[in-house]
Protein backbone atom coordinates (compact mmCIF):
# COMPACT_ATOMS: atom_id res chain seq x y z
CA UNK A 1 0.00 0.00 0.00
CA UNK A 2 1.54 3.66 -1.08
CA UNK A 3 1.74 5.73 2.44
CA UNK A 4 1.77 9.29 0.54
CA UNK A 5 2.89 12.38 2.55
CA UNK A 6 -0.66 14.42 1.63
CA UNK A 7 -0.38 17.83 1.93
CA UNK A 8 2.28 17.78 4.32
CA UNK A 9 4.40 17.76 1.58
CA UNK A 10 5.08 21.52 -0.49
CA UNK A 11 4.16 20.43 -4.16
CA UNK A 12 6.84 22.02 -6.25
CA UNK A 13 9.85 20.51 -8.11
CA UNK A 14 12.65 22.58 -6.89
CA UNK A 15 12.17 25.50 -4.52
CA UNK A 16 9.41 27.24 -1.94
CA UNK A 17 9.62 31.10 -2.24
CA UNK A 18 7.80 32.46 0.65
CA UNK A 19 7.04 35.97 -0.97
CA UNK A 20 5.30 38.76 1.19
CA UNK A 21 2.66 41.04 0.26
CA UNK A 22 4.14 44.50 -0.78
CA UNK A 23 4.20 47.93 1.34
CA UNK A 24 2.05 50.78 0.09
CA UNK A 25 4.27 53.67 -0.46
CA UNK A 26 3.25 56.86 1.68
CA UNK A 27 1.58 59.16 -0.86
CA UNK A 28 2.04 63.07 -1.38
CA UNK A 29 6.32 63.02 -0.63
CA UNK A 30 7.38 63.32 2.48
CA UNK A 31 9.33 61.11 4.86
CA UNK A 32 9.84 57.62 3.17
CA UNK A 33 7.77 55.00 3.58
CA UNK A 34 8.11 53.04 6.51
CA UNK A 35 9.66 48.63 5.65
CA UNK A 36 6.79 46.90 6.53
CA UNK A 37 7.61 44.21 3.92
CA UNK A 38 9.13 40.89 5.49
CA UNK A 39 11.71 39.57 3.70
CA UNK A 40 11.65 36.56 0.93
CA UNK A 41 12.14 33.19 2.09
CA UNK A 42 13.34 30.75 -0.60
CA UNK A 43 13.05 27.02 0.26
CA UNK A 44 15.16 24.72 -2.29
CA UNK A 45 14.77 21.05 -2.31
CA UNK A 46 16.68 19.09 -4.19
CA UNK A 47 15.55 17.28 -7.68
CA UNK A 48 15.35 13.45 -7.98
CA UNK A 49 11.87 13.30 -5.38
CA UNK A 50 8.82 11.10 -5.89
CA UNK A 51 5.96 12.96 -4.08
CA UNK A 52 8.43 14.73 -1.70
CA UNK A 53 10.36 11.17 -0.99
CA UNK A 54 14.04 10.33 -1.38
CA UNK A 55 16.16 7.31 -1.53
CA UNK A 56 18.66 9.09 0.70
CA UNK A 57 19.74 12.23 2.83
CA UNK A 58 19.14 15.03 1.33
CA UNK A 59 19.82 19.05 1.60
CA UNK A 60 17.46 21.57 1.61
CA UNK A 61 18.64 25.03 0.84
CA UNK A 62 17.12 27.91 2.79
CA UNK A 63 18.13 31.69 2.07
CA UNK A 64 16.18 34.88 2.56
CA UNK A 65 16.59 38.25 1.20
CA UNK A 66 15.40 41.48 1.94
CA UNK A 67 15.52 44.22 -0.94
CA UNK A 68 12.51 46.47 -0.65
CA UNK A 69 12.55 49.95 -0.01
CA UNK A 70 13.97 51.21 3.02
CA UNK A 71 14.62 47.93 4.18
CA UNK A 72 16.89 47.05 6.82
CA UNK A 73 17.87 43.59 5.69
CA UNK A 74 17.74 40.11 7.20
CA UNK A 75 18.70 39.80 10.46
CA UNK A 76 18.26 36.10 11.41
CA UNK A 77 17.15 32.87 9.41
CA UNK A 78 15.98 30.24 11.28
CA UNK A 79 14.82 26.34 11.24
CA UNK A 80 12.97 23.68 12.93
CA UNK A 81 12.50 19.98 12.22
CA UNK A 82 10.09 17.84 13.24
CA UNK A 83 8.83 14.24 12.76
CA UNK A 84 11.48 11.82 12.36
CA UNK A 85 14.02 14.10 12.94
CA UNK A 86 14.11 16.76 14.99
CA UNK A 87 16.34 19.94 15.83
CA UNK A 88 16.70 23.72 15.04
CA UNK A 89 19.44 25.82 13.86
CA UNK A 90 20.46 28.92 11.80
CA UNK A 91 21.36 29.68 8.78
CA UNK A 92 23.71 32.54 7.38
CA UNK A 93 21.64 35.67 6.97
CA UNK A 94 23.28 36.84 3.63
CA UNK A 95 24.53 33.95 1.98
CA UNK A 96 21.71 31.29 3.71
CA UNK A 97 22.90 27.62 3.66
CA UNK A 98 21.69 23.93 3.68
CA UNK A 99 19.28 21.76 6.24
CA UNK A 100 20.25 17.91 6.18
CA UNK A 101 17.36 16.06 6.64
CA UNK A 102 18.77 12.17 7.48
CA UNK A 103 16.16 9.64 9.32
CA UNK A 104 14.23 7.59 7.34
CA UNK A 105 10.46 8.69 7.32
CA UNK A 106 8.28 12.06 7.07
CA UNK A 107 9.99 14.98 8.16
CA UNK A 108 8.37 18.43 8.18
CA UNK A 109 11.22 21.81 8.14
CA UNK A 110 9.86 25.27 9.18
CA UNK A 111 11.54 27.78 8.62
CA UNK A 112 11.17 31.78 9.42
CA UNK A 113 13.56 34.50 8.39
CA UNK A 114 12.92 37.99 10.34
CA UNK A 115 14.51 41.33 8.72
CA UNK A 116 16.12 44.13 10.78
CA UNK A 117 12.51 45.92 11.18
CA UNK A 118 11.09 42.79 12.71
CA UNK A 119 8.78 41.37 9.49
CA UNK A 120 8.98 37.99 9.33
CA UNK A 121 8.35 35.29 6.94
CA UNK A 122 7.26 31.68 7.51
CA UNK A 123 7.86 28.55 5.16
CA UNK A 124 7.34 25.00 5.50
CA UNK A 125 8.90 21.93 3.80
CA UNK A 126 8.44 18.09 4.38
CA UNK A 127 10.86 15.99 2.89
CA UNK A 128 10.23 11.94 3.02
CA UNK A 129 13.14 9.57 3.55
CA UNK A 130 12.80 5.99 2.18
CA UNK A 131 15.29 3.07 2.92
CA UNK A 132 13.45 0.24 3.85
CA UNK A 133 12.38 -2.11 0.74
CA UNK A 134 8.79 -3.24 0.17
CA UNK A 135 7.59 -6.05 2.37
CA UNK A 136 6.87 -9.46 0.38
CA UNK A 137 4.81 -12.17 2.29
CA UNK A 138 3.87 -15.44 0.89
CA UNK A 139 0.56 -17.17 1.53
CA UNK A 140 -0.85 -20.35 1.07
CA UNK A 141 0.67 -24.27 1.35
CA UNK A 142 3.82 -23.75 0.16
CA UNK A 143 5.68 -21.96 2.98
CA UNK A 144 9.74 -22.55 2.96
CA UNK A 145 10.57 -26.07 3.37
CA UNK A 146 6.55 -27.20 2.87
CA UNK A 147 6.36 -30.71 0.85
CA UNK A 148 3.26 -31.25 -1.50
CA UNK A 149 2.45 -34.71 -3.24
CA UNK A 150 3.47 -34.70 -7.37
CA UNK A 151 0.33 -34.04 -9.59
CA UNK A 152 -1.78 -32.44 -6.60
CA UNK A 153 -3.00 -28.87 -6.96
CA UNK A 154 -1.36 -26.30 -4.46
CA UNK A 155 -1.98 -22.74 -5.24
CA UNK A 156 0.20 -20.20 -3.72
CA UNK A 157 -0.37 -16.30 -3.34
CA UNK A 158 2.20 -13.02 -2.63
CA UNK A 159 1.66 -9.76 -1.07
CA UNK A 160 3.72 -6.74 -1.49
CA UNK A 161 3.32 -3.87 0.93
CA UNK A 162 4.92 -0.52 1.09
CA UNK A 163 4.67 2.46 3.37
CA UNK A 164 6.74 5.05 2.88
CA UNK A 165 7.16 5.89 -0.81
CA UNK A 166 4.69 3.66 -2.28
CA UNK A 167 5.14 0.91 -4.08
CA UNK A 168 7.07 0.76 -7.52
CA UNK A 169 6.38 -3.21 -8.77
CA UNK A 170 5.61 -6.51 -7.81
CA UNK A 171 6.31 -9.16 -9.70
CA UNK A 172 6.89 -13.19 -9.13
CA UNK A 173 8.47 -16.12 -11.19
CA UNK A 174 4.17 -17.34 -11.44
CA UNK A 175 0.53 -15.27 -11.35
CA UNK A 176 -0.35 -15.21 -7.19
CA UNK A 177 -3.35 -18.09 -6.64
CA UNK A 178 -2.47 -20.21 -9.49
CA UNK A 179 -1.17 -23.80 -8.67
CA UNK A 180 2.52 -23.97 -8.50
CA UNK A 181 4.37 -26.86 -10.63
CA UNK A 182 3.98 -30.44 -8.85
CA UNK A 183 5.15 -32.35 -11.70
CA UNK A 184 8.77 -32.64 -11.09
CA UNK A 185 9.82 -34.40 -7.66
CA UNK A 186 12.59 -32.96 -5.10
CA UNK A 187 12.79 -29.11 -4.56
CA UNK A 188 11.28 -26.20 -6.54
CA UNK A 189 12.07 -22.71 -5.96
CA UNK A 190 10.09 -19.59 -6.38
CA UNK A 191 11.06 -15.94 -5.79
CA UNK A 192 9.02 -12.44 -5.98
CA UNK A 193 11.17 -9.29 -6.38
CA UNK A 194 9.05 -6.03 -5.28
CA UNK A 195 10.43 -2.46 -5.64
CA UNK A 196 9.16 1.17 -3.98
CA UNK A 197 8.93 4.24 -6.41
CA UNK A 198 12.31 5.48 -4.97
CA UNK A 199 14.27 2.61 -5.90
CA UNK A 200 14.56 0.36 -2.87
CA UNK A 201 14.17 -3.42 -3.66
CA UNK A 202 14.14 -7.05 -2.36
CA UNK A 203 14.09 -10.20 -3.68
CA UNK A 204 12.10 -13.26 -1.86
CA UNK A 205 12.21 -16.89 -2.56
CA UNK A 206 10.45 -20.09 -0.98
CA UNK A 207 11.32 -23.17 -1.49
CA UNK A 208 8.64 -26.43 -1.30
CA UNK A 209 9.03 -30.04 -2.42
CA UNK A 210 7.61 -32.49 -4.29
CA UNK A 211 7.14 -36.17 -3.06
CA UNK A 212 5.68 -39.11 -4.39
CA UNK A 213 3.55 -40.35 -1.18
CA UNK A 214 3.11 -38.74 2.51
CA UNK A 215 2.70 -40.02 5.83
CA UNK A 216 -0.99 -39.60 7.46
CA UNK A 217 -0.47 -38.10 10.74
CA UNK A 218 -2.93 -39.40 13.48
CA UNK A 219 -0.95 -37.80 16.78
CA UNK A 220 2.22 -35.50 16.98
CA UNK A 221 5.16 -36.46 18.76
CA UNK A 222 5.11 -34.45 22.40
CA UNK A 223 8.12 -34.79 25.05
CA UNK A 224 8.07 -36.74 27.85
CA UNK A 225 9.63 -35.70 31.71
CA UNK A 226 10.94 -32.73 33.69
CA UNK A 227 11.81 -29.86 32.07
CA UNK A 228 14.89 -28.74 34.30
CA UNK A 229 18.55 -28.39 34.67
CA UNK A 230 20.33 -31.73 35.19
CA UNK A 231 16.95 -33.73 34.56
CA UNK A 232 16.21 -36.07 30.95
CA UNK A 233 13.84 -35.02 28.47
CA UNK A 234 12.42 -37.98 26.18
CA UNK A 235 10.90 -37.92 22.88
CA UNK A 236 7.54 -40.00 22.22
CA UNK A 237 7.07 -40.96 19.18
CA UNK A 238 4.24 -39.54 16.47
CA UNK A 239 1.41 -41.92 15.70
CA UNK A 240 1.55 -42.33 11.60
CA UNK A 241 -0.06 -43.88 8.57
CA UNK A 242 1.47 -46.28 7.37
CA UNK A 243 3.53 -47.48 10.37
CA UNK A 244 7.29 -46.09 10.16
CA UNK A 245 10.31 -48.96 9.99
CA UNK A 246 12.15 -45.93 12.58
CA UNK A 247 13.04 -42.32 13.59
CA UNK A 248 15.20 -39.81 13.72
CA UNK A 249 15.17 -37.18 15.87
CA UNK A 250 16.76 -33.35 16.50
CA UNK A 251 16.04 -31.65 19.54
CA UNK A 252 15.82 -27.87 18.95
CA UNK A 253 16.36 -24.81 21.36
CA UNK A 254 14.36 -21.48 20.90
CA UNK A 255 16.21 -18.46 21.82
CA UNK A 256 14.68 -15.30 21.12
CA UNK A 257 13.04 -16.65 18.32
CA UNK A 258 15.97 -18.42 16.85
CA UNK A 259 15.92 -22.35 17.28
CA UNK A 260 19.43 -24.46 17.07
CA UNK A 261 19.93 -28.13 17.10
CA UNK A 262 21.28 -29.25 20.45
CA UNK A 263 20.59 -32.69 20.50
CA UNK A 264 19.73 -35.79 17.86
CA UNK A 265 19.32 -38.92 19.97
CA UNK A 266 15.58 -39.99 21.37
CA UNK A 267 16.33 -38.58 24.58
CA UNK A 268 17.60 -35.10 25.90
CA UNK A 269 19.71 -34.17 29.25
CA UNK A 270 18.77 -30.58 30.23
CA UNK A 271 21.85 -28.64 31.01
CA UNK A 272 22.32 -24.74 32.21
CA UNK A 273 22.56 -23.61 28.34
CA UNK A 274 18.61 -24.59 27.77
CA UNK A 275 18.00 -22.69 31.12
CA UNK A 276 15.11 -20.02 30.04
CA UNK A 277 14.79 -21.22 26.38
CA UNK A 278 12.00 -23.58 24.91
CA UNK A 279 12.97 -26.68 23.88
CA UNK A 280 10.77 -28.84 21.32
CA UNK A 281 12.01 -32.43 19.09
CA UNK A 282 11.21 -32.95 15.76
CA UNK A 283 10.68 -36.60 15.15
CA UNK A 284 10.67 -38.18 11.44
CA UNK A 285 8.94 -40.99 10.67
CA UNK A 286 11.32 -43.54 8.01
CA UNK A 287 9.89 -45.99 5.42
CA UNK A 288 10.88 -47.10 2.28
CA UNK A 289 8.75 -45.66 -0.54
CA UNK A 290 7.56 -42.87 1.66
CA UNK A 291 8.39 -39.08 1.66
CA UNK A 292 9.98 -38.28 5.00
CA UNK A 293 7.40 -35.97 6.90
CA UNK A 294 9.18 -34.21 10.31
CA UNK A 295 6.88 -33.64 12.76
CA UNK A 296 7.25 -30.89 15.34
CA UNK A 297 5.91 -31.31 18.94
CA UNK A 298 4.89 -28.28 21.12
CA UNK A 299 7.63 -26.83 22.99
CA UNK A 300 8.61 -26.83 26.85
CA UNK A 301 9.72 -24.25 28.78
CA UNK A 302 13.05 -24.54 30.75
CA UNK A 303 13.14 -22.21 34.08
CA UNK A 304 16.44 -20.77 35.09
CA UNK A 305 17.75 -22.78 37.87
CA UNK A 306 17.71 -21.36 41.74
CA UNK A 307 20.86 -20.74 43.91
CA UNK A 308 19.64 -21.02 47.48
CA UNK A 309 22.02 -19.80 50.43
CA UNK A 310 23.16 -21.83 53.31
CA UNK A 311 24.40 -18.91 55.39
CA UNK A 312 23.80 -14.98 55.89
CA UNK A 313 26.62 -12.86 55.22
CA UNK A 314 27.29 -10.16 58.03
CA UNK A 315 29.17 -7.17 58.83
CA UNK A 316 32.35 -7.56 60.61
CA UNK A 317 34.44 -4.59 61.76
CA UNK A 318 33.85 -1.00 63.19
CA UNK A 319 32.04 1.98 60.95
CA UNK A 320 34.69 4.52 61.17
CA UNK A 321 36.91 6.40 59.46
CA UNK A 322 40.19 5.00 58.87
CA UNK A 323 38.51 1.43 59.70
CA UNK A 324 37.86 -1.41 57.39
CA UNK A 325 34.43 -3.27 56.98
CA UNK A 326 34.35 -6.81 55.83
CA UNK A 327 31.47 -9.49 54.50
CA UNK A 328 31.62 -12.65 56.08
CA UNK A 329 31.55 -15.57 53.50
CA UNK A 330 28.37 -16.51 52.02
CA UNK A 331 28.13 -20.04 51.09
CA UNK A 332 25.65 -21.52 48.48
CA UNK A 333 23.67 -24.51 46.97
CA UNK A 334 23.46 -25.10 42.74
CA UNK A 335 25.85 -25.24 40.16
CA UNK A 336 29.74 -26.12 41.15
CA UNK A 337 30.82 -22.68 39.59
CA UNK A 338 29.27 -19.42 40.15
CA UNK A 339 30.76 -15.61 39.98
CA UNK A 340 30.20 -13.60 43.03
CA UNK A 341 30.13 -10.15 42.74
CA UNK A 342 30.40 -7.60 45.45
CA UNK A 343 29.02 -3.58 45.87
CA UNK A 344 28.63 -1.82 48.57
CA UNK A 345 25.49 0.83 49.82
CA UNK A 346 25.22 4.02 51.51
CA UNK A 347 22.57 4.70 52.47
CA UNK A 348 20.71 2.34 49.74
CA UNK A 349 22.90 4.24 46.41
CA UNK A 350 25.55 2.31 45.67
CA UNK A 351 29.10 3.52 46.52
CA UNK A 352 30.78 3.59 43.31
CA UNK A 353 33.97 1.80 42.53
CA UNK A 354 33.67 -0.05 46.04
CA UNK A 355 33.18 -3.94 44.65
CA UNK A 356 35.18 -5.97 47.00
CA UNK A 357 34.58 -7.86 50.32
CA UNK A 358 36.52 -5.36 52.40
CA UNK A 359 35.55 -1.89 52.26
CA UNK A 360 37.07 1.61 54.23
CA UNK A 361 34.78 3.77 54.98
CA UNK A 362 35.73 8.02 53.28
CA UNK A 363 34.63 11.17 54.42
CA UNK A 364 31.53 11.16 52.49
CA UNK A 365 30.05 8.39 54.10
CA UNK A 366 30.09 10.23 57.64
CA UNK A 367 26.58 10.32 59.22
CA UNK A 368 25.04 7.16 56.82
CA UNK A 369 25.18 3.65 57.09
CA UNK A 370 26.56 1.17 55.06
CA UNK A 371 25.90 -2.31 53.97
CA UNK A 372 26.89 -4.46 51.20
CA UNK A 373 25.20 -6.38 48.50
CA UNK A 374 26.39 -9.72 47.36
CA UNK A 375 25.51 -11.62 43.97
CA UNK A 376 25.76 -15.01 43.09
CA UNK A 377 25.31 -15.71 39.62
CA UNK A 378 26.31 -18.76 37.23
CA UNK A 379 24.56 -19.39 33.23
CA UNK A 380 20.98 -20.79 33.78
CA UNK A 381 20.44 -19.86 36.61
CA UNK A 382 18.61 -16.45 38.49
CA UNK A 383 21.34 -14.26 40.19
CA UNK A 384 20.89 -15.20 44.08
CA UNK A 385 21.30 -11.18 45.67
CA UNK A 386 21.66 -11.32 49.41
CA UNK A 387 22.14 -7.88 51.68
CA UNK A 388 23.87 -7.39 54.89
CA UNK A 389 21.97 -5.55 57.69
CA UNK A 390 23.12 -2.09 57.65
CA UNK A 391 26.15 -1.11 59.49
CA UNK A 392 26.35 1.64 62.61
CA UNK A 393 26.34 5.68 61.56
CA UNK A 394 29.82 6.08 60.18
CA UNK A 395 31.41 8.21 62.59
CA UNK A 396 34.75 10.41 62.32
CA UNK A 397 37.42 10.70 65.05
CA UNK A 398 36.51 14.28 66.67
CA UNK A 399 38.41 17.54 66.29
CA UNK A 400 40.20 19.13 68.92
CA UNK A 401 38.67 22.90 69.63
CA UNK A 402 40.80 25.64 71.12
CA UNK A 403 39.30 28.82 72.22
CA UNK A 404 35.56 30.29 70.90
CA UNK A 405 34.23 32.03 67.89
CA UNK A 406 33.11 35.82 68.20
CA UNK A 407 33.20 38.89 66.30
CA UNK A 408 34.63 42.12 65.94
CA UNK A 409 33.51 45.36 64.43
CA UNK A 410 30.68 47.87 65.35
CA UNK A 411 26.91 46.33 64.81
CA UNK A 412 25.55 49.18 62.21
CA UNK A 413 24.99 48.82 58.76
CA UNK A 414 27.07 49.76 56.43
CA UNK A 415 30.12 48.36 59.10
CA UNK A 416 32.10 45.38 58.18
CA UNK A 417 31.77 42.66 60.98
CA UNK A 418 34.53 40.09 61.14
CA UNK A 419 34.48 36.63 62.76
CA UNK A 420 37.37 35.67 65.27
CA UNK A 421 37.79 31.73 65.01
CA UNK A 422 39.00 29.21 67.47
CA UNK A 423 42.08 27.23 67.01
CA UNK A 424 40.29 23.45 65.06
CA UNK A 425 43.17 20.50 65.02
CA UNK A 426 43.51 17.03 65.16
CA UNK A 427 43.93 16.02 69.16
CA UNK A 428 47.97 16.36 70.06
CA UNK A 429 48.16 12.94 70.43
CA UNK A 430 47.61 12.74 66.79
CA UNK A 431 48.87 15.97 65.15
CA UNK A 432 51.13 16.15 62.82
CA UNK A 433 52.86 19.02 61.03
CA UNK A 434 50.73 20.62 58.75
CA UNK A 435 47.45 19.28 60.26
CA UNK A 436 45.30 22.16 61.16
CA UNK A 437 41.29 21.79 59.69
CA UNK A 438 40.25 23.77 56.83
CA UNK A 439 38.00 26.90 57.91
CA UNK A 440 34.55 27.76 56.64
CA UNK A 441 32.13 30.28 57.44
CA UNK A 442 28.21 30.88 57.41
CA UNK A 443 26.88 34.09 58.25
CA UNK A 444 23.60 33.84 60.53
CA UNK A 445 20.68 36.77 60.91
CA UNK A 446 18.57 35.91 64.05
CA UNK A 447 19.75 32.59 63.82
CA UNK A 448 19.34 31.88 59.67
CA UNK A 449 21.72 31.13 57.69
CA UNK A 450 22.57 34.67 55.31
CA UNK A 451 22.57 32.75 51.47
CA UNK A 452 26.23 33.65 49.95
CA UNK A 453 27.56 34.99 53.17
CA UNK A 454 30.75 32.85 53.39
CA UNK A 455 33.62 34.79 54.11
CA UNK A 456 35.61 35.92 57.32
CA UNK A 457 33.71 39.18 57.40
CA UNK A 458 30.35 40.24 56.46
CA UNK A 459 29.32 43.70 55.79
CA UNK A 460 26.08 44.53 57.61
CA UNK A 461 23.27 45.40 55.19
CA UNK A 462 19.95 47.03 55.60
CA UNK A 463 17.89 43.93 55.80
CA UNK A 464 20.11 43.46 59.38
CA UNK A 465 19.13 46.66 60.75
CA UNK A 466 17.34 45.30 64.14
CA UNK A 467 18.35 41.81 63.73
CA UNK A 468 21.23 39.84 65.75
CA UNK A 469 24.46 38.43 63.75
CA UNK A 470 26.15 35.34 64.36
CA UNK A 471 28.89 33.67 62.63
CA UNK A 472 28.84 29.70 62.47
CA UNK A 473 32.41 28.20 61.53
CA UNK A 474 32.96 24.90 60.36
CA UNK A 475 36.40 23.17 60.40
CA UNK A 476 37.09 20.39 58.34
CA UNK A 477 39.75 17.71 58.22
CA UNK A 478 39.87 14.22 56.23
CA UNK A 479 39.70 11.63 58.35
CA UNK A 480 37.02 13.35 61.16
CA UNK A 481 34.12 14.60 61.57
CA UNK A 482 33.62 18.68 61.30
CA UNK A 483 34.10 20.18 64.66
CA UNK A 484 31.03 23.42 64.37
CA UNK A 485 31.45 26.65 66.48
CA UNK A 486 28.89 29.44 67.04
CA UNK A 487 29.66 32.77 68.05
CA UNK A 488 27.31 34.81 70.35
CA UNK A 489 24.98 37.10 68.83
CA UNK A 490 25.45 40.70 68.24
CA UNK A 491 23.72 43.44 69.74
CA UNK A 492 20.80 44.52 67.47
CA UNK A 493 21.64 45.74 63.83
CA UNK A 494 21.25 50.22 64.50
CA UNK A 495 20.63 51.58 61.18
CA UNK A 496 23.46 52.88 59.01
CA UNK A 497 24.26 56.74 58.91
CA UNK A 498 24.62 57.57 55.12
CA UNK A 499 27.24 60.06 54.25
CA UNK A 500 24.76 62.71 52.10
CA UNK A 501 27.04 65.89 49.59
CA UNK A 502 25.22 67.84 47.96
CA UNK A 503 27.06 70.55 44.66
CA UNK A 504 25.17 73.21 43.24
CA UNK A 505 26.61 74.81 40.37
CA UNK A 506 25.34 78.07 38.90
CA UNK A 507 24.41 77.88 35.23
CA UNK A 508 22.46 80.17 33.16
CA UNK A 509 20.68 83.51 34.61
CA UNK A 510 18.26 81.96 37.46
CA UNK A 511 19.32 78.32 37.18
CA UNK A 512 21.77 76.07 39.07
CA UNK A 513 22.44 72.56 38.50
CA UNK A 514 21.96 70.14 41.80
CA UNK A 515 23.98 66.88 42.57
CA UNK A 516 23.22 65.22 45.58
CA UNK A 517 25.21 61.75 46.26
CA UNK A 518 24.29 59.40 49.48
CA UNK A 519 26.66 56.45 50.18
CA UNK A 520 27.08 53.86 52.69
CA UNK A 521 30.02 51.16 52.33
CA UNK A 522 28.35 48.19 50.60
CA UNK A 523 24.84 49.48 50.01
CA UNK A 524 23.37 51.70 47.54
CA UNK A 525 20.67 53.76 49.06
CA UNK A 526 17.27 54.36 47.79
CA UNK A 527 14.70 57.19 48.73
CA UNK A 528 13.58 60.49 48.36
CA UNK A 529 15.09 63.93 48.59
CA UNK A 530 14.07 67.38 49.65
CA UNK A 531 16.08 70.57 48.77
CA UNK A 532 14.46 74.00 50.22
CA UNK A 533 15.49 77.37 50.18
CA UNK A 534 14.94 79.57 53.09
CA UNK A 535 12.02 76.83 54.19
CA UNK A 536 10.36 76.37 50.58
CA UNK A 537 10.39 73.84 49.02
CA UNK A 538 12.34 74.11 45.43
CA UNK A 539 13.20 69.96 44.95
CA UNK A 540 11.68 66.23 45.59
CA UNK A 541 13.63 63.74 43.58
CA UNK A 542 14.44 59.95 44.20
CA UNK A 543 17.41 58.67 44.45
CA UNK A 544 18.56 56.63 41.22
CA UNK A 545 21.50 54.48 42.46
CA UNK A 546 22.55 56.57 45.31
CA UNK A 547 22.30 59.87 43.64
CA UNK A 548 20.01 62.84 42.12
CA UNK A 549 21.03 65.03 39.44
CA UNK A 550 18.45 67.99 38.79
CA UNK A 551 18.04 71.26 37.41
CA UNK A 552 16.82 74.20 39.64
CA UNK A 553 14.87 77.12 37.93
CA UNK A 554 13.68 80.38 38.67
CA UNK A 555 16.18 81.07 41.84
CA UNK A 556 16.57 84.26 43.07
CA UNK A 557 20.07 85.90 41.94
CA UNK A 558 23.26 86.37 44.48
CA UNK A 559 24.57 84.11 47.26
CA UNK A 560 21.97 81.47 48.06
CA UNK A 561 21.89 78.50 50.76
CA UNK A 562 20.08 75.18 50.08
CA UNK A 563 18.99 72.82 52.74
CA UNK A 564 19.39 69.19 51.44
CA UNK A 565 17.53 66.33 53.39
CA UNK A 566 17.71 62.24 52.62
CA UNK A 567 14.48 61.18 54.23
CA UNK A 568 15.93 58.00 54.82
CA UNK A 569 14.94 53.99 53.66
CA UNK A 570 14.46 51.02 55.85
CA UNK A 571 17.93 50.23 57.98
CA UNK A 572 19.30 53.79 56.92
CA UNK A 573 18.92 57.21 58.77
CA UNK A 574 17.64 60.71 57.30
CA UNK A 575 20.29 62.98 56.56
CA UNK A 576 20.93 66.57 55.92
CA UNK A 577 23.62 68.90 54.55
CA UNK A 578 23.78 72.75 53.61
CA UNK A 579 25.10 74.21 50.78
CA UNK A 580 25.55 77.66 49.29
CA UNK A 581 26.31 78.82 45.71
CA UNK A 582 25.55 81.98 43.92
CA UNK A 583 23.05 82.64 41.33
CA UNK A 584 23.51 84.51 38.22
Amino acid sequence: MRAALLGALVAVAAASVVTPSPALAAGGGGEPPEDLTPPVLTITRPPGAVDGWYAGPVAVGVRATDDHLNAAGVRSVSWALSGAQTGTGMVSRTEGGTVSVTNSGPTTLDVEAVDGNDNSTFGQVSIGIDRTPPVVTFRGRTVPGGEIVQGTSATLAFDCAEQQSGLGGCVGTFAPGTPVDTSVLGPQTISVRAWDRVGNEVTRSATYTVVDDEFTILRSPQVAGTPAIGQTLTAVDPQVSPAPTGHTYEWLRETDGVNTVVGTGRTHAVTAADAGSHLRVRVSPVREGVAPRPLTSSHVTVPLGRITPTTQPALEGLALLGRTLTTTWLTVTGPDAVTVAYAWLRDGAVVEGATSREYSPTQADLGHRLRARIQVSAPGYETLTILTDPSDVVRGRPLQVVGSAGLRGTARVGELLRATVPRIQEPPEQRGPGDPATLSYQWLRDGAAIPGARAATYRLLPADSGRRISVRVRGSLPGHEDAVVTSAASAPVAIGLPVVTARLTPGAPGKARVVVAVRLPGVTPGGSIVVTRGGRTVLRGVLRGGALRAVLTRQPRGKVTYRVRYAGAPGLASRAVAVSTRIR
